[in-house]
């Protein structure tokens, strides 16, 4: 597998992930922090997935969220308008990867670390390839 196609399923894995962690939290939730009215400002989750962590930002929405699966690690960071804008993983071949999101949700610079050694691409704002090394 070239370090191109580790990275897709890298990214795609990420992808599942975070969609999952948005849409499956089907167990159990504790409050880590909260503020004087009682919002949470921080969860801890336990899920079919694995573990996640989710922090929330003054105006309730989540800011960001770690999570760990059988396939790797995740941290995704959001805006203010809850658009994931950060994804840092470590999936289960134990590769890290970086991936940047513009404001409409489009991945615009990955950065990927592998056997071969690094591999960094920016896109354009329809995902297209602009540059790429090596």
């Amino acid at each position: 597998m070239t370090i191109e196609q580790r990275l897709e399923k890298l990214e795609r894995e990420l992808a599942e992930l975070q969609e999952k962690v948005a849409t499956d939290f089907t167990t159990r939730a504790l409050t880590v922090a909260e503020d004087e009215r009682g919002e949470s400002y921080a969860l801890m989750m336990a899920h079919r997935l694995g573990p996640s962590l989710v922090l929330f930002g003054p105006n309730g929405k989540e800011r960001a969220s770690l999570s760990a699966t059988k396939d790797g690690l995740g941290l995704v960071l959001f805006d203010k308008r809850n658009n994931g804008r950060v994804a840092l993983g470590l999936g289960e071949d134990e590769w890290p990867a970086l991936s940047l999101y513009d404001e409409k949700g489009a991945r615009r610079a990955r950065l990927y670390v592998g056997a071969d050694g690094p591999v960094l691409g920016l896109y354009d704002a329809k995902g297209n390839p602009v540059w790429s090394a090596p």
